[in-house]
């Protein structure tokens, strides 16, 4: 759909921007932000009423966004909305912030990156100048060589069965009895890849878990290290169950457990010990 005006014997069109493809890029992202964002989890934990109670409030949210965006987009000489924005404002200052979620927040902007990536190529492969379609073909292959690579490295690392991928009968059997045996109550102290993937199983909260998400990791990893140095005193492993309220020890069999402490799980290489007498 284009109009035409007549300035100065000048014909000014309007160009169909979006085709069916962006289109349908547009719904399969729509899509997969429900999972992204965590929609599916709210329902899951908090039950339909608390959920539309907290997509009330983010609508709340993003009709402020929209009302700011529509002052903001005039001052940006750029088509794209919330996406010329992200580019010219909010993604350098993202990609530099001295922070351990930075990386997180990148994601946001590399998509709609991603998406003027895209729309570039496809004007380039549409123009009718040889160089620019040149250009837009290299880019297409080379860009296909390094997705090959990384397909392929991905399937070697898949295919070979270790971890973090991979749980061996000893792991499975222990986040299975945490799952059988444990409340929200519960805080348990084990190995920071253990207590990763002990979310997915259980109810009980971890000491220490995902990097990231983790809280103070790298000194509550240091904590943990700590507490199964055979060199540590029994009173500081103490110290450390009081101070976290710990419920719960996953331990390696190899690691000393205090002769008071109650073995309620032991299987193969790993054993789940009460933390206090």
């Amino acid at each position: 759909m284009s109009q035409t005006t007549a300035i100065h014997g000048e014909k000014i069109s309007l160009l169909r921007v979006l085709g069916p493809g962006h289109v349908w890029a547009l719904g399969v992202g729509i899509v997969l932000v429900g999972e992204y964002m965590g929609w599916n989890f709210s329902v899951g934990k908090g039950g339909a009423i608390a959920a539309l109670i907290a997509c009330w409030v983010a609508g709340l949210l993003y009709t402020c966004v929209a009302m700011i965006d529509s002052e903001v987009t005039s001052t940006v000489a750029a088509a794209g909305g919330q996406y010329a924005q992200a580019k010219h404002i909010v993604g350098p200052l993202m990609a530099y912030l001295p922070i351990a979620i930075s990386r997180r927040l990148i994601a946001g902007w590399q998509i709609p990156l991603c998406i003027f990536g895209a729309y570039t190529l496809l004007r380039l492969i549409d123009s009718k100048v040889p160089l620019r379609r040149t250009i837009a073909v290299g880019a297409l292959a080379l860009s296909a060589i390094s997705t090959l690579v990384v397909i392929g490295m991905g399937v070697a690392f898949v295919g070979t069965p270790r971890p973090p991928l991979y749980q061996t009968a000893d792991e499975l059997a222990a986040l299975k009895w945490l799952g059988a045996h444990t409340t929200d109550r519960d805080v348990v102290l084990a190995d920071w890849r253990f207590g990763n993937l002990q979310p997915m199983y259980a109810d009980a909260r971890v000491f220490v878990g995902h990097p990231i998400e983790t809280i103070g990791f790298q000194a509550k990893r240091a904590a943990v290290e700590r507490y199964f140095d055979p060199s540590t005193p029994e009173i500081d492993r103490q110290k450390l169950i009081d101070r976290w309220q710990i419920t719960l020890v996953v331990a390696p069999t190899d690691r000393p457990v205090a002769p008071d402490r109650e073995i309620v799980f032991q299987q193969g290489d790993l054993v789940i010990y009460r933390a206090t007498p």
